[in-house]
């Protein structure tokens, strides 16, 4: 068969000289959405939904690359890499999502078997693609599928690096497999596949979009920056592009970006819903749930309180959304500004059955309904969550993950309870193994299980353990840098230490995250007296 301008050039190393690539725009009706470059032995017509098809995948724009691939397949139905690019729309790796039954569904119509479907590939080049791919949605652990599918993309790569699409996969791949290994596991080899892309191709959108990922840890965020600051403009039409810096953003405590990238994308996201007719379920609640994180950050507690009211209107109206509720939403404004009474949210959870029915809960809101128990002052209710959890906690991993999750956790609720029945040593143990496990963390994004060492240094202050809890506040912004609360608890803890100088240092930096803050938040006072040369201030 004839090989099109889009020819999948640059064979494997035994297979020949390469093919010569020409450049394909991505555009149509997102438009904006990058260059990519993946020549392919598809049909002349088959071209602009299969590139188009591949920018959005590379954006995490999931809907709209099926929706491409699916038009690639009807424009050319032997066309075998549509069928398996559509399989991947089914594979979310970095959201710890995959949908197998769909992924094969979709790889159906090309052949009964993973044999008969690779044998369909028309290059050498191609087949290597498709057995990758066939790999990943095969029978076994998705440990292991992930493991070969990001082995057999470094091989493809590894074989020609100018073969762009084949290191920005290998990157994917290899974020994806740290998502179920550690991601410090594999990042060092994803930076360097994706940057070998952004390298020769700048406009390229997974290039830039992995290295946000992979750089997106409190020690590596910088890194990230650059890739942050061009990823938007890379991809202006892919609505996750408009989001994604605010990861690096977070990470530097670089608030009004996070807004600015975020009120973008909710608004992308409101605009894309409305354009493709489609319900309140699809919208972007991820990036909601950021914005209000940002607000919160910034002291601007009537604008995050207002955005549980849109959260409330949109999910009121159309089907619940699978990954947020407006618990979410609730319990991130309640936690930040202590008003834990004034919004009426439904408990994600009921814990009035036996013990093991709480297998059945997300960890997340295992720990977040518990410390709402406390701060609600109902222990009772916060010691049968603490049993659901520790008998959670006993079935997983040590080490692990999700085993420091329900560490952390039982430190908060237990620490919690000691509290409220008036054990402050009690409390102080708790809270302070809680934080150990913390400190050696990587985290990203807004926090779903609340930090320890935010409570931990606000108790000690209370205990007039100034010196540590100095050390706590500085651990947690180490962790979670330009954190507001954590600035407020550092300058009153070098306060209560009699180190003015640093209190001044801290509230002065706090005040610039607060310049937009509600006038009548009642610590703002505090601050601006502490971030001047005034030597008296008024702890709330």
């Amino acid at each position: 068969m004839r090989t099109s301008a889009c020819v999948l050039a640059l064979s494997l190393a035994a297979a020949g000289p390469a093919i010569a690539q020409d450049h394909v725009h991505a555009q149509g009706a997102h438009g904006g959405l990058g260059t990519v470059v993946f020549p392919n032995s598809g049909k002349t017509a088959a071209q602009a939904d299969f590139i188009r098809g591949v920018a959005h995948l590379h954006s995490f724009g999931y809907r709209d690359a099926a929706i491409a691939f699916r038009a690639a397949e009807k424009a050319d139905p032997g066309f075998a890499l549509a069928y398996w690019m559509e399989a991947l729309t089914h594979r979310h790796p970095l959201w710890g999502q995959e949908d197998l039954p769909a992924a094969r569904l979709a790889l159906s119509p090309l052949g009964a078997s993973s044999q008969a479907r690779v044998a369909r590939a028309k290059t050498p080049r191609e087949r290597a693609w498709g057995g990758a791919i066939e790999a990943l949605f095969a029978e076994g652990k998705e440990v292991d599928r992930a493991r070969a599918f990001a082995d057999s993309m470094r091989r493809i790569a590894d074989s020609d690096p100018a073969d762009l699409e084949a290191s920005a996969f290998a990157a994917l791949g290899l974020l994806g497999l740290g998502a179920q290994v550690g991601k410090g596991i594999t990042a060092d080899d994803a930076i360097r596949y994706a940057e070998n892309v952004f390298a020769k191709n700048p406009k390229h959108p997974g290039a830039a979009h992995y290295l946000i990922h992979a750089f997106d840890n409190p020690v590596r965020a910088e890194q990230g920056l650059p890739f942050a600051r061009e990823y938007a403009k890379i991809a202006p039409d892919a609505e996750h592009a408009l989001h994604m810096p605010s990861h690096i953003f977070l990470q530097i405590g670089a608030w009004e970006d996070v807004v600015a990238s975020n009120e973008r994308a909710w608004a992308a996201s409101r605009a894309w819903a409305k354009q493709n007719n489609l319900d309140n379920a699809v919208l972007d609640y991820h990036s909601l749930t950021w914005l209000q994180y940002a607000y919160l950050q910034q002291g601007r507690f009537r604008d995050a309180r207002a955005l549980i009211d849109t959260a409330r209107t949109l999910m009121a109206s159309g089907p619940a959304n699978a990954r947020y509720s407006l618990w979410d939403f609730w319990f991130q404004y309640a936690s930040a500004s202590g008003d834990w009474k004034s919004v009426s949210v439904a408990d994600p959870l009921s814990v009035d059955e036996a013990p093991d029915a709480g297998a059945a809960f997300p960890l997340p809101d295992m720990v977040q309904a518990g410390v709402a128990a406390v701060s609600r002052g109902d222990s009772a209710r916060a010691a049968r969550i603490l049993s659901l959890l520790k008998a959670r906690r006993a079935t997983a991993v040590p080490g692990s993950y999700s085993n420091n999750g329900y560490e952390m956790g039982v430190a908060l609720i237990a620490g919690g309870i000691a509290r409220l029945r008036g054990d402050q040593l009690g409390a102080i143990a708790f809270y302070s193994a809680g934080a150990d496990i913390e400190a050696k963390g990587s985290p990203a994004g807004p926090p779903i299980i609340p930090p320890v060492l935010l409570p931990y240094g606000n108790l000690l202050i209370a205990n007039r353990m100034h010196s540590e809890a100095v050390r706590a506040f500085e651990r947690e912004l180490l962790l979670r840098k330009n954190h507001s609360a954590s600035l407020l608890g550092l300058a009153r803890a070098h306060r209560a230490q009699g180190n003015p100088a640093a209190a001044m240092q801290a509230y002065r930096q706090l005040l610039e995250n607060w310049k937009r803050a509600d006038a009548d938040y009642p610590p703002l006072r505090e601050v601006k007296a502490g971030a001047s040369s005034s030597p008296g201030i008024i702890l709330n």
